[in-house]
């Protein structure tokens, strides 16, 4: 079915602001209905106005038009207002408490959106990540696998790795000696 004028002129602007012209092409119309408002002779330029003018006046009644077109509520003030008062009398006291109820009664009723409580699970930072690596990685601590076959394959941000295994290292000492978190991770810091 063939488009209409309006149809294949927004399709037209929407291709403009894909490429990037839409600015361009502003400012080149602008520039034209200057220089042809320029142009008006006198009882060209009263009707020009005219016509604007009363463009202008049916733009402004469209819109107090789509505001009033909502109807009230309440037919009333007084009626609203009584409403209000009973449900100010209706809340405790304490100001914290009544923000709280509101709060609540606007969630409920969906004018505000609900609050939504972010769950915070503990994790190391990148650096601490890179030491603790760095420290596991030492020949002191642990030994790496010879065989070709001794590999792990790991994903990273969508690529596979290869890595060859470590294993760690332990002698008698080790065993026996009880070693606190603050000792092991000042072993990777030096």
């Amino acid at each position: 079915m063939a488009k209409t004028a309006a149809e294949r002129m927004r399709k037209y602007r929407q291709n403009l602001k894909q490429k990037g012209l839409a600015s361009a092409k502003k400012n080149e119309d602008r520039i034209r209905k200057q220089i042809a408002r320029s142009n008006l002779t006198g009882k060209e330029k009263l009707n020009y106005q005219r016509q604007n003018k009363k463009h202008q006046a049916n733009y402004r009644n469209r819109k107090t038009k789509n505001i009033a077109s909502i109807p009230p509520v309440y037919k009333s003030k007084q009626t609203f207002s009584k409403a209000l008062k009973k449900v100010i009398t209706a809340l405790p006291k304490d100001i914290s408490k009544q923000r709280e109820i509101i709060k609540r009664v606007s969630e409920t009723l969906e004018l505000t959106p609900k609050t939504t409580h972010k769950r915070t699970t503990p994790t190391l930072t990148v650096k601490t990540k890179q030491d603790v690596i760095q420290l596991y990685q030492r020949d002191n601590v642990s030994w790496q696998a010879p065989g070709k076959r001794d590999t792990i394959v790991v994903r990273q941000n969508g690529t596979k790795i290869t890595i060859q295994k470590r294993h760690l290292l332990y002698d008698k000492t080790s065993r026996t000696e009880k070693k606190s978190k603050s000792v092991t991770f000042g072993m990777a810091v030096q």
